[in-house]
C-alpha cells in the first residue's frame, strides 16, 4: 500500500508530477528530498551600485545579481545610510533616484533584490556621496570699453539653477585673464548677498576676459559664469601751448599717454574742411611724454589732435581736440593829438586796431604798450571780427561794435615827440609794432606880459591873470596844453589862452609873468624856448 505525502500548492507543476512518481516507485523518503532540492531560493546580492549626486537626491544604478534564486526578481530594495531611508523599486528598473535628501550629508547606498523566496542579501555599500544643491551664475561688465584708469564693475548674481532664487554668503571668484594670458586667475573674492547679487569694481590695465566662478560649498555644487571681455582706450592728454598765435608764431603741442608706451609713435593731427590730415609724428619717452612743435603760416581757427594706434593689448586712443586761433592783427594808425586838452578829451585820442585776417581775434587779455610801462593798458573782452577795425580809446566809455575804452585816467600817446605802440597777445607774444612821428616843436623868441594887461579879455574869451601859468600864440588853437622849454632844458606846462603876439615884434610867444618866471628872471625881458604839444 502506498504511503500518502503531502504536496504544498507552491511548487511547480512539474515538480509534482516527478514527486507523485517517485512515491509510486520509491516511496516517501526519495519523493521529499527531492522536493527540497527544487524549491526557489532568494536572489543573490547585487554588485556595489554607482551613485551620482543631485540637488537633495542620489541617483543610484545597479545590476542584477547574478542569480535569482529560481525565482523571479519581483523588485529591489535601496537603503540610504545615515538615516535608514528606504525606497522600494519594481524589477523593471536598474536605476533610480532617492529624493528627500538632506544637502550636504553624506550618504552610501545598498541595494537588496526580493523574489517569492524572499530578501537576498543586500550589496556592497557605495562610495560616499554627498548631496548639493546645483547652483548657477550670471554675470554682466558695466562697459564693454574703458578709458585707462576708470573702473567697470563686474556685477553677478548666484542663483539656484532652474530657479531665480537667489544664494546668500556663498563665495564668489572673479577670474580674469588679460590679454596673452593663458589661463584665468583669481582677482577678487567676495560673498554673495541676500539676494545672492555679486558686485566688483575693478581697473584693467588692457584687453581683459572676466568671469565669476562658485566653487561650491558642502551644501551648493560648484558653477562658474559665461565670460565678458573689456576693452582698455589709453588716456591720452595733450595741451596746446596757446590759444590764439599770430602768423608765424611756433606754437607747442605737448601732453603724454597712459598706461606707458616707451617708444611707440603717436601722430599729431590737424582739422580741416575735409577731416583730420596728419602733420607730424614722434615716438614716446621712457616716461611716455612726447611734443610737437608746429608754426601756421596762415590765418585760421583751427584744432589739433594727438593719436595712438590700437594695438593687441589697446583701443585706438585720442585726445581731446586743442583749439588755435592764428591771426593777423594790426595797429593801423594813432589819433594821439586832438583839438583841445588831451586830458579832458581823453577818449578823442585813439587808436584803430585792424584785423586782416580771415577769423574773428578775441582780444580780452591783450595789452598795448604807449612806449614805457606806465603806459600800458589791457584791452577789455571784445572779438574783432575779421577784416574789420575798431577805435581802441583811452578814455572811459561802453564797448560798441566799433570803439572799446582803455579807462585810463590821463593821455596815453605823446604829442610832443614820436611814440611807438606796441599790441601783445593775452600770451605776450607780438602782434604788431606801429611807429608815429609827431610834429617837430615850436621854437621862437618868447617874451612876457603882466600887470599891465590884467583883468582884459584875451582872445580865447576869458580874463588875463597873469599869476596864471598862460602863453599867447598865433598857431596853436585855444586850451592847448604845452610844455616851455628853456635854455638849459629847465621846463613847465602851461595852457594857450591869447592870441599874439603880433608878427612884426619878431617874437613867437608871449608868456605870462608866472610862466616866464618859472623859467627865467623877470630882468631877462626874452629868451628862446621850444614849446612841445602835450
Amino acid at each position: 500500500m502506498l504511503a500518502a505525502v503531502p504536496v504544498s500548492w507552491s511548487l511547480r507543476a512539474s515538480s509534482v508530477v516527478c514527486a507523485a512518481v517517485l512515491v509510486v516507485t520509491t516511496g516517501a523518503p526519495a519523493a521529499a528530498q527531492l522536493l527540497d532540492e527544487v524549491a526557489p531560493q532568494p536572489p543573490s546580492a547585487p554588485a556595489a551600485p554607482a551613485v551620482e549626486p543631485r540637488d537633495a537626491a542620489v541617483r543610484v544604478d545597479w545590476q542584477r545579481p547574478r542569480s535569482d534564486g529560481g525565482a523571479p526578481i519581483r523588485g529591489y530594495t535601496i537603503t540610504a545610510s545615515p538615516g535608514d531611508t528606504r525606497m522600494w523599486v519594481d524589477a523593471g528598473s536598474t536605476a533610480a533616484t532617492v529624493r528627500r535628501l538632506r544637502n550636504g550629508t553624506t550618504y552610501r547606498f545598498t541595494v537588496r533584490a526580493h523574489n517569492a523566496a524572499g530578501s537576498g542579501p543586500g550589496s556592497p555599500a557605495s562610495r560616499a556621496v554627498t548631496p548639493r544643491r546645483r547652483t548657477a551664475l550670471r554675470m554682466r561688465v558695466s562697459r564693454s570699453q574703458v578709458r585707462f584708469g576708470r573702473p567697470v564693475v563686474v556685477r553677478g548674481r548666484l542663483l539656484r539653477a532652474g530657479t531665480s532664487d537667489g544664494l546668500a554668503r556663498r563665495p564668489v571668484e572673479l577670474l580674469a585673464r588679460p590679454k596673452g594670458a593663458e589661463r584665468f586667475r583669481v582677482v577678487e573674492r567676495r560673498r554673495s548677498q541676500r539676494d545672492g547679487r555679486v558686485e566688483v569694481r575693478v581697473e584693467p590695465r588692457r584687453r581683459t576676459v572676466y568671469r565669476l566662478r562658485h566653487r561650491g560649498t558642502a551644501a551648493t555644487r560648484p558653477s562658474i559664469s559665461s565670460r565678458d571681455g573689456v576693452s582698455v582706450r589709453p588716456w591720452v592728454r595733450a595741451r596746446v601751448s596757446r590759444s590764439v598765435a599770430p602768423v608765424g608764431r611756433t606754437v607747442v603741442v605737448r601732453g603724454g599717454l597712459r598706461p606707458l608706451h616707451p617708444g611707440k609713435r603717436v601722430i599729431l593731427q590737424r582739422r580741416r574742411s575735409d577731416g583730420w590730415h596728419r602733420v607730424d609724428s614722434a615716438r614716446l619717452t621712457s616716461r611716455s611724454r612726447f611734443r610737437f612743435r608746429v608754426a601756421p603760416q596762415a590765418t585760421a581757427r583751427t584744432r589739433y589732435r594727438v593719436v595712438r594706434r590700437g594695438d593687441h593689448d589697446h583701443l585706438r586712443a585720442h585726445d581731446r581736440t586743442g583749439r588755435l586761433t592764428v591771426y593777423r592783427v594790426a595797429v593801423e594808425r594813432i589819433n594821439y593829438n586832438p583839438r583841445g586838452d588831451d586830458a579832458r578829451r581823453r577818449n578823442a585820442e585813439y587808436a584803430v586796431v585792424r584785423n586782416t585776417g580771415r577769423v574773428s581775434v578775441p582780444l580780452r587779455g591783450w595789452k598795448i604798450h604807449a612806449g614805457s610801462a606806465d603806459r600800458t593798458r589791457r584791452l577789455p573782452a571784445y572779438r574783432l571780427p575779421p577784416r574789420r577795425s575798431v577805435l581802441v580809446h583811452t578814455g572811459r566809455g561802453a564797448t560798441t561794435r566799433r570803439h572799446v575804452h582803455l579807462r585810463a585816467e590821463r593821455p596815453l600817446w605823446r604829442n610832443h615827440r614820436g611814440d611807438t605802440a606796441v599790441l601783445r597777445d593775452r600770451y605776450g607774444a607780438l602782434a604788431d609794432r606801429h611807429r608815429y612821428d609827431a610834429p617837430p616843436p615850436l621854437r621862437g623868441l618868447a617874451s612876457w606880459y603882466g600887470s599891465g594887461f590884467a583883468g582884459q579879455r584875451t582872445a580865447c574869451g576869458g580874463r588875463f591873470d597873469p599869476s596864471r601859468r598862460t602863453l599867447a600864440s598865433r598857431e596853436l588853437p585855444c586850451g592847448t596844453r604845452v610844455d616851455v622849454v628853456a635854455p638849459g632844458g629847465r621846463s613847465v606846462t602851461a595852457v594857450v589862452t591869447d592870441y599874439g603876439p603880433a608878427s612884426w615884434t619878431g617874437r613867437r610867444f608871449d608868456l605870462s609873468r608866472a610862466t616866464f618866471r618859472a623859467l627865467r628872471p623877470l630882468a631877462e625881458g626874452e629868451f628862446r624856448a621850444r614849446v612841445l604839444e602835450r
